[in-house]
């Protein structure tokens, strides 16, 4: 009996989600919805939301993931949840009535251009349409969150998303899913994963990942391939902060019949194999297998195999990084317009004078000063 019974509420509450995810305007409508909240973030605006019951504590859960963050490690988004000052509440619902107790803090606190979410699965709410109503009037974007009908509040807002169930708690369950969902793609749009231009780490591979072999020879096979300490941590750090990881590399002993590239790629097989194992990943791996008299665009100091992995993948060489532990490396970074670290004891090289915007002794080091000069995209604010 019990069994049945949560199985029924579970597939109450998927089929309700299905005929959202079937529904081509709805799905549309979510995207507007988070597009409109990207676009005031980016104006240097606020979100504001607000509810009653289950939906105060929903608007209170949008708004944390907003002000704190919902995948990615970065900036904090400016988010209210009106409901969430119990002293403001019942002040304002002692002195004046409930239904004012939105719509007089959204006065105080909406500007024009912010956003205003109202949550109601009747749509009948009197206070959280009268904050909608308020908000209009000031020049915010306003959105609804509700069910089948909509009630009177679909009237007053210029998003309105129609849960397809008359039923409270499948209503709020779909509210905090499209919630979520929008919150993903604003932290994405905003800090450089989807929808633009992306950022990247593109890295060195001998030196930067693994131990690099004696100046002439090179890693010709898995066995000879051992990773620096770290490293796995490194890269999981660039991917929680919302980095796509190229790796860049010269391979000359390929044209010096070393090795061949097939040798080449199995090795980088295995290397990412190992990495994944660890919860790390890697992007992409660019190689120019030229020697250093062919006339190629590939080969570092040249740009080349960053241009391919920024055309590719959509980078943004300008908010990109370029780490290495040669003067190669950092003269292609600086080619194709990126911030450099070096990882060595200093940042200048032998009378050429180049140096690299931060110095490192190891990977782990050369992201935190990634990290610490903005890891995350400020001017997408």
């Amino acid at each position: 009996m019990i069994e049945e019974l949560i199985r029924s509420e579970i597939q109450q509450s998927i089929q309700v989600k299905e005929r959202i995810l079937s529904d081509p305007e709805l799905v549309q409508l979510i995207e507007k919805m988070a597009e409109a909240i990207v676009e005031a973030y980016r104006k240097g605006k606020k979100v504001i939301l607000f509810g009653n019951g289950g939906s105060a504590a929903d608007a209170q859960h949008i708004a944390a993931e907003l002000a704190g963050k919902y995948r990615l490690d970065r900036d904090p988004l400016p988010a209210i949840a009106l409901a969430a000052n119990t002293s403001t509440l019942t002040a304002i619902g002692n002195d004046y009535e409930f239904d004012e107790v939105f719509v007089r803090q959204l006065d105080s606190l909406g500007e024009t251009g912010d956003v205003a979410i109202g949550i109601s699965t009747s749509g009948r709410s009197e206070n959280v349409i009268r904050a909608l109503k308020a908000a209009k009037r000031k020049g915010l974007v306003t959105i609804a969150f509700t069910g089948k009908s909509g009630g009177r509040l679909k009237n007053f807002v210029d998003y309105c998303l129609f849960v397809p169930s008359e039923v409270t708690p499948r209503i709020q369950e779909s509210h905090i899913t499209v919630g979520h969902i929008v919150c993903d793609i604003v932290e994405k749009r905003l800090f450089g994963q989807l929808g633009g231009k992306h950022r990247a780490v593109f890295l060195d591979r001998d030196g930067v990942i693994n131990e690099k072999p004696p100046e002439g020879d090179y890693v010709k096979s898995w066995e000879e391939f051992e990773f620096l300490p770290g490293v796995a941590e490194a890269l999981r750090e660039l991917k929680d902060r919302g980095f796509l990881v190229f790796v860049v590399t010269n391979q000359r002993g390929i044209a010096r019949g070393l090795m061949t590239v097939e040798d080449l790629e199995l090795i980088h097989k295995k290397m990412r194999e190992e990495l994944g194992k660890a919860g790390a990943a890697i992007d992409g791996i660019y190689y120019c297998p030229h020697d250093v008299k062919e006339h190629c665009i590939c080969r570092k100091p040249k740009p080349g195999l960053l241009f391919r992995a920024a055309k590719e993948h959509d980078v943004d060489l300008q908010k990109s990084w370029m780490i290495g532990d040669s003067e190669a490396d950092i003269l292609a970074g600086k080619n194709a317009g990126c911030f450099t670290i070096l990882i060595k004891a200093t940042t200048q090289f032998g009378g050429v004078g180049i140096a690299a915007d931060g110095v490192a002794a190891s990977l782990a080091e050369a992201v935190e000063i990634v990290v610490s000069r903005g890891g995350i995209a400020k001017e997408a604010r």
